[in-house]
């Protein structure tokens, strides 16, 4: 963050909060509903907002700070001025944060980039069990045999 001038993000991809915190919670309807569960990320803290009644999905790591409860905006909540109420409360917010939004998408991939000799190891061992679970069943392949056969 610091390399890309950075002070903080707001993260909502389950894919990158997994790999940031190591925490996950419903991640297919979360990439669905990023509102419902975000990442506060600073260079000193890490505020996970939760799907309400699930704080304690989050609770217990080492690399979470603090849980609190996500302020879901959605249609359920909302009614039919969603993205009206969306976009306003978040625009209010920033103004009277005198804060600048910026896409952090570069910086977090870069920063997964990064291995830890442990997550070298855990890439290696899953290509190679990938490898042996394509090579059985291409080894057996064989003319006329059927899938339910292989």
């Amino acid at each position: 963050m610091v390399k890309y001038g950075l002070e903080a993000a707001i993260i909502s991809d389950p894919v990158c909060i997994r790999y940031l915190t190591g925490t996950w919670n419903m991640q297919v309807f979360i990439a669905r509903n990023p509102h419902t569960r975000y990442l506060l990320l600073t260079a000193t803290r890490s505020i996970i907002f939760e799907f309400a009644g699930c704080l304690h999905l989050a609770q217990g790591y080492e690399t979470v700070d603090e849980v609190r409860t996500a302020k879901s905006v959605k249609s359920m909540s909302s009614g039919p001025k969603i993205h009206d109420k969306e976009r306003a409360d978040v625009a209010i917010a920033l103004k009277e944060l005198s804060l600048n939004i910026v896409d952090a998408q570069q910086a977090i991939e870069m920063a997964r980039t990064i291995k830890l000799p442990a997550e070298v190891k855990c890439v290696d061992a899953s290509l190679r069990a990938t490898e042996v679970a394509v090579g059985k069943p291409r080894d057996a392949i064989a003319p006329s045999l059927t899938e339910n056969q292989l």
